[in-house]
């Protein structure tokens, strides 16, 4: 008796795969489900619904393989469903230094310890990594928070399963959940097709030149685009991604979101451009470019007999957006809005092979071709729990809910602080404000900082007024040089320490070599060191031979680097080998 199927696999679960064997045990691709049920849950009925959607849906009884040389699909005939159980009424996972609390906690409500106890189990489900071959590739977990208030933590990986699948498997299981309990078939239609006759299609669809010429307006379309976007980080780059994540969360008013969809209705642009806008915008002040890559997810779900499948149908759009001359709003409003027109157009090319196509500079450190990202979701459709990873630099998710709009930033922190990420969302709102207050003001004349800021950041930080000492800093040393000329001067992180002669003996001696090399007072000198002792002799060498110095931090994409030296024209530049 045939106990499984195998068919291809699609494009996006290739990509998936070769994804999951680059980065082995990284549950990047982990997708996060919190499903609320009624207080007088069944859950062996319950399980019996999950199997009941498993066995709607092939994808939730499938695993991928290679065989013959090529990636398949491996579909179980018959669906293969667990469901654990944690009371917590009945004081199961109790945190370390609670028992106490546990012991007299009722299980009326839901308490403190509870709470804490079910986003510990449900962190460690989320980052708890799958094995593509072994299938099925999606767990549930049942968790009792109090007497009334069951919850399920559904996790599944990506490859199978997107934010539309998370709505129809909700909607599915409680449709059968009900029918079992009242001894009747599910009032559910007969699904069309399965993925694997989607995958099958796809390929059809895009073999010969289909795909070929598709690829060739995306080569045009993102040709020379930058390898790094360059916003500014708080660490440098590791040399290869862990993918260690975390998010933030600021909600913005419900008369901006109000105002940003007027905007959207009289420029004849959707939410999503107008907050795609907003967001190029800041990304722009921020980084100083006027080139900007972000990508975006699309649904996919063109055909109607697939709308109602669960399965991996999101593709990823690369939306460049030109930002130069200085536009109003409005006018940045309408080449967003042409940018996402096309990409929508040219839409069916797979990610992996726009990136074979476009070959960029493969950087285990560095996303390729974007790594900034931008969605605008159902409420339903995002993840409920972290699991403690990133995709890309940052993500920014905007949701739509009843009385405003939310912003979660999915962001490295290889990369970034909180307090960073925080600021940029923060400018996105003040920008996007002023843009629905004058819509026609052009984008460097359009805030990115609260009143507040502006206060600290001009009065506040800049107030360091102190008495001069009458001589140049340099000088300051050269005097403290001769009056203490063992004490230590200099002490740097990797534990090497210059004392006043040593230091001034060698900053004399560098500046001597400046002046040979034509440096004068008129000169700009730049160093671009990292901070040790080194930095500190040829700041002062650079004073002593009268000339100015722009400091470079090494750690900055060597594009902005090059931009600032054009800029500057400084005659040279201090740096090691």
């Amino acid at each position: 008796m045939t106990r499984r199927y195998v068919f291809p696999a699609s494009f996006a679960q290739e990509r998936l795969w070769f994804l999951s064997r680059l980065e082995p045990g990284v549950p990047v691709q982990n997708l996060n489900m919190r499903i609320d049920l009624p207080g007088d849950l069944d859950p062996g009925r319950l399980r019996l619904a999950l199997a009941g959607v498993a066995g709607r849906h092939e994808t939730l009884r499938t695993a991928l393989a290679v065989e013959d040389g090529g990636l398949v699909q491996v579909v179980e005939v018959e669906p293969r469903v667990t469901l654990p159980v944690t009371d917590l009424t009945a004081g199961d996972r109790v945190p370390e230094g609670r028992r106490e609390e546990a012991l007299t906690d009722g299980d009326g409500t839901s308490s403190a310890w509870r709470e804490e106890a079910f986003a510990e189990l449900a962190a460690q489900e989320a980052a708890a990594p799958f094995e593509l071959d072994g299938g099925p590739l999606w767990r549930a977990h049942l968790v009792r928070v109090a007497g009334d208030d069951w919850r399920l933590v559904l996790v599944v990986h990506h490859a199978v399963f997107d934010a539309r699948s998370g709505a129809i498997l909700a909607g599915e299981l409680t449709e059968i959940y009900d029918a079992i309990g009242q001894d009747r078939p599910p009032d559910l239609p007969a699904l069309p097709i399965q993925y694997a006759d989607y995958a099958a299609w796809q390929r059809e669809r895009l073999a010969g030149g289909t795909l070929a010429g598709l690829v060739g307006h995306w080569e045009r379309r993102l040709d020379g685009i930058p390898a790094d976007l360059g916003l500014p980080r708080d660490r440098p780059r590791p040399a290869r991604r862990t993918y260690a994540g975390a998010e933030y969360h600021q909600d913005l008013p419900g008369d901006l979101a109000a105002g940003l969809e007027a905007m959207a209705r009289g420029r004849g642009a959707t939410l999503f451009m107008v907050l795609l806008a907003g967001f190029t915008a800041v990304l722009s002040r921020f980084t100083g470019r006027y080139d900007v890559v972000v990508g975006s997810p699309v649904a996919g779900r063109d055909l109607p007999e697939v709308e109602p499948l669960i399965g991996m149908f999101v593709n990823m759009l690369v939306l460049r957006t030109d930002l130069g001359g200085d536009p109003a709003f409005t006018e940045l409003l309408d080449r967003v809005r042409a940018t996402v027109v096309d990409a929508l157009d040219h839409a069916e090319v797979p990610f992996d092979r726009l990136v074979e196509a476009l070959r960029p500079h493969r950087d285990p450190s560095t996303p390729p071709i974007y790594q900034v990202g931008f969605n605008l979701l159902p409420l339903a459709g995002r993840h409920q729990f972290s699991n403690g990873t990133a995709q890309l630099d940052l993500t920014m998710d905007v949701i739509r809910t009843g009385d405003g709009i939310g912003v979660w930033v999915e962001y490295s922190t290889e990369l970034f602080d909180e307090e960073t990420v925080a600021r940029l969302v923060t400018a996105y709102r003040v920008l996007l404000t002023a843009a629905v207050a004058d819509p026609g003001r052009r984008l460097s004349e359009l805030p990115v900082m609260t009143d507040g800021e502006r206060r600290r950041l001009l009065a506040e930080t800049n107030a360091t007024g102190a008495p001069y000492p009458g001589l140049p800093l340099h000088e300051l040393v050269t005097g403290q040089a001769r009056r203490t000329p063992g004490a230590t001067a200099v002490r740097a992180a990797d534990g090497t320490e210059l004392t006043y002669a040593e230091l001034d003996e060698r900053s004399a001696a560098l500046a001597r070599t400046l002046r040979a090399r034509g440096v004068t007072g008129e000169s700009c000198v730049a160093v671009c060191l990292p901070r040790d002792a080194g930095l500190i002799v040829a700041l002062l060498a650079v004073l002593r031979a009268g000339a100015c110095y722009l400091p470079l931090d090494p750690a900055y994409p060597r594009e902005r680097l090059k931009y600032i030296l054009d800029d500057s024209g400084a005659r040279l530049i201090l740096t090691h080998p």
